[in-house]
């Protein structure tokens, strides 16, 4: 997939979720879609944790797909925050990229 098709949905995600939170300010909003992703980091150490087996006796076995739902949860809650930001999302990872490229002479 493309980076603007995704890019495209996640919009029709932020226009569901500030439609639903209508009676919060932007700031409010902006505040819950950043929360989102400290949760979903927790969610994605906790199954790093399963994969690493360094979870306790009781916690259910590593399952591939968990990981990779979390990994995506947290790619999508870190665009909607960009969008609501109106960060240009492709411009800031290109920019970014270059510098790490830069830094370890990988050009």
């Amino acid at each position: 997939m493309e980076l603007n098709y995704l890019l495209e949905r996640i919009k029709k995600i932020n226009n569901f979720i500030d439609l639903n939170h209508s009676n919060r300010t932007d700031s409010e909003k902006l505040l819950l879609k950043s929360a989102k992703i400290t949760e979903e980091l927790w969610e994605l150490y906790n199954e790093l944790l399963l994969f690493l087996d360094f979870s306790r006796d009781w916690k259910p076995e590593f399952n591939k797909e968990n990981l990779e739902k979390e990994i995506a949860d947290i790619l999508i809650s870190t665009l909607l925050v960009s969008i609501s930001l109106w960060i240009d999302i492709e411009k800031a990872l290109e920019s970014k990229l270059n510098k790490v490229y830069n830094r370890y002479n990988l050009n």
